[in-house]
């Protein structure tokens, strides 16, 4: 990822829409006027709200709103097998 949002190898996932396949993947967010990348630890979803946490730094977790924008790279290599696996699907359609 070479800047948050603008890699064209990035997709954006709100943190409302998170899931267990999310975790241990690598992303990036906007938080505190920074930007913060890691790896996705864990991820607590609430009515209001989502807490993330980075994996290695439980104590530091990230308060983020349900429709905040977090960026992964598609060039993980789950990612590619993913990609690979819906172009061979589209192709044979």
């Amino acid at each position: 990822m070479a800047f948050l949002g603008g890699g064209n190898d990035e997709y954006r996932i709100q943190a409302g829409e998170l899931n267990q396949t999310h975790i241990g993947a690598n992303f990036g967010i906007q938080y505190g006027g920074a930007v913060v990348y890691g790896s996705l630890g864990a991820v607590r979803l609430y009515p209001t709200h989502a807490e993330l946490v980075i994996a290695g730094d439980p104590s530091n977790q990230i308060r983020a709103e349900l429709t905040q924008d977090l960026f992964f790279s598609h060039h993980q290599i789950e990612n590619q097998i993913v990609r690979s696996l819906e172009e061979l699907n589209n192709r044979s359609l």
